[in-house]
């Protein structure tokens, strides 16, 4: 009987022992599938591994470029004096030119008829002729100093090179419209429909205006 026992508990040991003790290990398992890098290791708990071809998201920050601005211009004092001086004596231009050529006109009919010129038409044309060089010798001088100060100013820089250049070539036209004087005696000057002094002078004039029009309405 005792040796019956014996077979039973040593089959009990050797064949239903393995079995039992898988079966105890498997009831830990979850019954679902697990997902792809996810380890269970025994008496550890769980495991999470990443895989190799992939990295944790960082957060993308976008490069901000500062906004660019142009340096600002610090004109001095010295500029807006020469700057308002250029621009109220630039007021008397039209003016004087239209002065100048009515007192002109007359000067030229009276040479044309043969008449002696009346000496207060002289006077009146010398007198502005006088005020027209004086006045683009001022206007010269403060605005080429104040294109120079400001050659560094994007704003409207080909606008003022281009009036300055205009106004410089309307004072060498009227230099030569001074040294071309009328002189009736000898067939000169107003004698005659297309005469350089008066032909120079209204080229100058009309490149004067052109350039002051194009300033006073470009340069707001």
């Amino acid at each position: 009987m005792r040796n019956k026992v014996g077979w039973i508990l040593l089959w009990v040991v050797l064949v239903a022992g393995p079995a039992f003790s898988q079966d105890l290990s498997s009831q830990d398992l979850p019954s679902q599938d697990l997902p792809s890098g996810v380890t269970f290791v025994p008496d550890a708990g769980v495991s999470v591994e990443t895989p190799a071809d992939q990295s944790p998201a960082q957060p993308v920050v976008a490069a901000q470029q500062p906004a660019v601005h142009p340096a600002a211009i610090d004109y001095g004092h010295g500029y807006e004096v020469r700057d308002k001086i250029h621009k109220y004596a630039s007021y008397t231009m039209l003016p004087m030119f239209g002065a100048q050529i009515i007192v002109g006109q007359k000067l030229r009919n009276e040479l044309d008829r043969g008449e002696d010129t009346h000496g207060g038409l002289k006077s009146a044309h010398s007198a502005l002729a006088m005020g027209i060089v004086g006045l683009f010798a001022v206007n010269s001088v403060t605005g080429v100093w104040n294109l120079v100060e400001s050659r560094k100013d994007p704003n409207n820089s080909k606008l003022r090179l281009a009036h300055s250049l205009m106004m410089l070539g309307a004072d060498a036209g009227f230099v030569a419209t001074a040294m071309i004087t009328p002189d009736h005696e000898h067939g000169g000057g107003f004698s005659g429909q297309n005469g350089p002094h008066r032909t120079i002078a209204l080229t100058s004039i009309g490149v004067a205006t052109a350039s002051y029009l194009m300033m006073l309405i470009g340069d707001r």
